[in-house]
């Protein structure tokens, strides 16, 4: 009796698990939205606004226009489309 019991109880679980799985929505790596942050440079305060779907980054803006134009400069040119 207590084999039947414990099977009836292993099946219920199972079912129950199963369910729960089914039930759930599927996973987003991210939070939609815009963020931004700012920190500072060598010349300046550069600014990174970051545009996000459920599933993948669609927009990177880089604003440092202060830096230095041979080193700084390049970075944020390149950087942002290369994301």
């Amino acid at each position: 009796m207590r084999k039947f019991f414990s099977l009836v109880l292993a099946l219920m679980l199972l079912f129950t698990v199963s369910a729960y799985a089914e039930a759930l929505p599927e996973e987003t790596l991210f939070t939609s939205g815009t963020y931004e942050a700012t920190a500072k440079g060598f010349g300046g305060d550069v600014t990174v606004t970051i545009t996000v779907s459920d599933n993948e980054i669609t927009e990177v803006n880089i604003k440092g226009d202060a830096e230095t134009p041979a080193l700084g400069g390049v970075a944020v040119e390149t950087m942002a489309p290369a994301s």
